[in-house]
């Protein structure tokens, strides 16, 4: 059989290739695995295991006994334009003839808006799970009346965290800050804290870490916000083991994007995750790890949570079998 994975791989986003890694573990090897990348230049730079990408949106057809699988992660949000109209154009072009499920993904925004029959065409008649509350109501409303929660797929990548982390002794002693302009983004209405506060309460921290401060790249305009800060030192790591080795290897870590806390959190790493917008909570509630969320900007508690070390590893054990049951049910019954 062959699995075909598609998802929101080459955009700049490491947490998101960290996803990616966790799907190549489970499944390559166990079937004819091809993935799909905007970019697999730099998907493939990414990962430990590069020869199954290919450009998105140039495979050919199926077999009918195969399956196309929209792996984990928040691309299917009618917020991301304009980018999202040609994402679903070619999820429809490498999924044409045979039926599609869906993986712990986020789906958000498309309905009632021009992009809602292109995704009702592709999602209407899915296998589908999905991440959280909000992403079941929106399948719903496509048509989609049988979707089950279950832990974003990161879970599939907990349990060979040990073969991509080694020690990185720079970061002995230092707490890594993945900070954004929260405000400016399009779902900051969904704060559970006050954006423009939360920033400011990006630079308190700093302040008060001194020189422990780390900042922590995984995105795209990252960079360009930590460098407001000041002279801090900036880390950017380009590969999924570099990223699970810098999280494994520090202190603590502070992170308004919600894989580096997830991924710090299975490391056994004191972790305060922002609930920048509204995916963050049902995320981490449905794992098991929502007392890492900030949830009053007092920089004394902040401090104190960023000293003590939760063991989450019975949770995220159970996380991660919830998480390949649910996919290889996908692979199986389709």
């Amino acid at each position: 059989m062959t699995v075909r994975l598609l998802g929101g791989w080459g955009y700049f986003n490491l947490g998101d290739e960290a996803l990616l890694a966790g799907y190549i573990e489970t499944l390559n090897g166990e079937v004819d695995l091809q993935v799909g990348s905007v970019d697999p230049h730099r998907s493939s730079k990414a990962q430990l295991e590069s020869r199954v990408l290919r450009q998105e949106g140039t495979f050919g057809r199926l077999a009918q006994d195969d399956v196309v699988i929209l792996g984990g992660g928040g691309y299917l949000n009618g917020s991301w334009l304009p980018e999202i109209g040609r994402k679903l154009r070619r999820i429809a072009h490498d999924s044409r003839g045979v039926r599609v499920a869906t993986h712990a993904v986020e789906v958000r925004g498309l309905v009632r808006t021009p992009l809602e029959e292109r995704a009702r065409k592709v999602l209407r008649h899915a296998t589908a799970t999905v991440r959280d509350r909000e992403s079941q109501l929106e399948l719903g409303r496509l048509d989609n009346q049988a979707a089950e929660i279950v832990p974003d797929a990161i879970a599939l990548l907990t349990p060979h965290l040990d073969r991509y982390r080694t020690r990185v002794p720079e970061l002995r002693g230092k707490v890594l800050l993945n900070l954004l302009d929260i405000a400016r983004r399009p779902d900051s209405k969904e704060a559970e804290l006050d954006p423009v506060q939360l920033v400011e309460f990006g630079r308190l921290l700093v302040e008060r870490l001194g020189d422990r401060a780390v900042g922590l790249v995984i995105g795209e305009g990252d960079a360009e916000h930590l460098r407001s800060f000041g002279d801090i030192p900036i880390l950017v790591p380009s590969t999924v083991p570099g990223l699970v080795s810098a999280l494994a290897s520090a202190a603590g870590v502070f992170s308004v994007r919600m894989h580096p806390g997830l991924i710090a959190s299975a490391l056994g790493t004191p972790t305060v995750s922002v609930p920048y917008c509204g995916k963050v909570r049902p995320t981490l509630d449905r794992i098991g790890t929502a007392e890492t969320i900030l949830t009053t900007l007092d920089i004394d508690q902040v401090m104190e949570q960023l000293a003590a070390p939760v063991d989450y590893s019975d949770r995220w054990k159970v996380a991660a079998g919830e998480s390949r049951a649910a996919l290889w049910a996908m692979v199986e019954k389709i």
